[in-house]
């Protein structure tokens, strides 16, 4: 017998509650997120799929970073965005293969196999806004203070 993984193909492009698409990217808000592997934590032997971060959770923000600088800032911006939200967010840091974290209290994976980065279109810091449903709900390019708190205004004002 056969198995196959499917996921419903439901998309919310251009609802009012995800942000505006813009140009077509590979991941586009009101699109299912995507699930990828190869996602390493520096305490886990295995590699990890990336629904293996969004089960059971309420929204979730990736914050993508292909250098240390970018990853810098991921405290500070992860804290602000969980008081926007209310507590009602778990971010994650998810960091290019040969970025070091020593100093970031953020949990991260590192993009191990560099799925992520693909299947995200990832090339420099980034961050998505993952519904609960597991939809993408906003994504920011490059990962700006001002982009990702406007995008959890929308969902939690």
């Amino acid at each position: 017998m056969l198995l196959r993984e499917a996921q419903v193909l439901v998309s919310y492009r251009g609802s009012p509650v995800v942000e505006p698409a813009g140009e077509a990217r590979r991941a586009v808000a009101g699109d299912r997120a995507p699930d990828c592997g190869g996602l390493r934590d520096p305490l886990v032997a295995h590699p990890l799929r990336l629904y293996d971060l969004l089960r059971e959770r309420d929204h979730v923000l990736l914050l993508y970073a292909a250098t240390g600088d970018q990853a810098a800032a991921f405290d500070e911006l992860a804290d602000l965005a969980r008081n926007t939200a209310r507590s009602a967010l778990t971010c994650y840091a998810v960091l290019a293969p040969d970025v070091e974290a020593p100093r970031l209290l953020l949990p991260f994976v590192h993009d191990g196999s560099g799925e992520f980065r693909d299947a995200y279109g990832a090339e420099s810091a980034a961050a998505l806004l993952i519904r609960p449903d597991g939809h993408l709900a906003a994504r920011s390019t490059p990962a700006g203070r001002l982009e990702v708190l406007d995008a959890l205004a929308r969902v939690f004002d």
